[in-house]
């Protein structure tokens, strides 16, 4: 996945939801978020422009990223 000056490596067989940095399709349009599990299946969903809170069931997670690259000047 690339965007702007980020390129991301997504394994997109992990469907169980943990914390860390994930592919989410949210209302079909995938974007990378940062996530963390509240408890009774709530999540913190964030990236650099936006944050929620959500259910699990109420987002796609379509795999988790693996390695985040970086362009530098």
């Amino acid at each position: 996945i690339v965007k702007n000056c980020l390129r991301w490596l997504i394994d997109i067989d992990v469907k169980n939801v943990v914390n860390g940095r994930w592919l989410v399709d949210v209302d079909g349009t995938n974007d990378v978020y940062d996530i963390s599990r509240l408890p009774g299946n709530r999540l913190i969903v964030k990236n650099e422009s936006s944050q929620f809170e959500c259910l699990v069931d109420e987002i796609k997670c379509v795999g988790k990223v693996f390695l985040t690259l970086s362009k530098s000047i």
